[in-house]
């Protein structure tokens, strides 16, 4: 085999080890994050929620206090985020909205 051969991209189910001792989950094509991408915290809790196309975050994305509640969700369009953003703290409570215009700058 050539040493200076290019890897095949990676393609199938993943798992990725995060440096917080946690892991994502999900599929690759062709190099590219594609589908349900789940986080997982080092306990086991869940993390976070996201959709990929091509590799790029695409629909709703959800983010998770440790323990469960959820943290904020959004949408992502092309891997820019879009849209209105909900926060919530630990106890579920809603504590801000931020609005996303299409290039992913804040609206105020």
């Amino acid at each position: 085999m050539d040493s200076t051969a290019t890897p095949a991209p990676l393609n199938g189910t993943q798992v990725v080890h995060l440096k917080e001792g946690g892991r994502m989950e999900g599929m690759m094509r062709d190099g590219k994050r594609e589908g349900s991408w789940i986080s997982y915290r080092a306990d086991g809790g869940l993390w976070s929620r996201s959709t990929y196309v091509n590799g790029l975050e695409e629909g709703v994305t959800e983010v998770f206090h440790p323990g469960g509640k959820l943290y904020y969700t959004g949408q992502y369009q092309a891997g820019v985020p879009v849209g209105e953003w909900v926060f919530f703290d630990l106890l579920g409570s809603e504590v801000k909205r931020v609005r996303y215009d299409s290039t992913g700058a804040v609206i105020r």
